[in-house]
């Protein structure tokens, strides 16, 4: 709606209905800058601070990866309040917190066993899926699988068995009115299921 009252130049309803595009969680500032059907409000007073107040926003919000990055460094230290803060309302809501504690304390004891510090992240591509309803697209959804290999067997899972056994931090991101949250954390325990496949065969 804004494009099409600034392409009729009724600058006012075309800011009013920006503004309104931006309350409600539209805050990608390079679409808004670059949009040509905009370039008539740009020397308007109030695009400077339409543009301000998105930078502020921004500078706020964590990108994907970043909202990755930072729940991995929280959870070598611990602090499973802080990323508690970071979740969904969805996920806070479905879960309990003390549960959501002793998992995020188990994680961080493995990786501190394990060896492996923070600055050992690997390059993850995410596994990407959408959700629509009625054909509107309502969230983007990423997966995130960190695998870790126990220390005193990593040579010969490595050189041994082509399915690799050891834990698996899955991480699930989902993101909501253009911010990204935390969805999912959970450990998965590979070791032990191959060991007894392996047993059993």
């Amino acid at each position: 709606m804004a494009c099409s009252y600034a392409l009729l130049n009724q600058q006012d309803e075309a800011f009013y209905y920006l503004k309104r595009s931006i309350e409600n969680g539209f805050n990608d500032i390079n679409t808004i800058e670059k949009d040509s059907d905009l370039y008539q409000l740009h020397s308007h007073i109030d695009w400077e601070n339409i543009i301000e107040s998105i930078k502020e926003h921004n500078s706020k919000t964590l990108t994907e990866y970043q909202l990755f990055t930072k729940i991995i460094s929280l959870i070598h230290l611990n602090k499973s309040k802080s990323i508690w803060e970071l979740c969904s309302t969805h996920y806070t809501d479905t879960t309990d917190q003390n549960n959501f504690n002793k998992n995020i304390e188990s994680i961080s004891k493995l990786l501190e066993k394990e060896k492996i510090k923070n600055t050992e992240l690997p390059k993850i591509h995410p596994k990407r899926s959408f959700r629509y309803t009625d054909k509107v697209l309502n969230n983007k959804i990423s997966e995130y699988d960190y695998l870790i290999i126990p220390n005193h067997f990593r040579h010969y899972v490595q050189n041994l068995l082509v399915k690799p056994m050891g834990y698996v931090i899955k991480i699930q991101l989902i993101e909501e009115n253009y911010q990204w949250y935390l969805s999912k954390i959970t450990l998965q325990n590979n070791y032990f299921n191959l060991l007894i496949k392996l047993m059993m065969n």
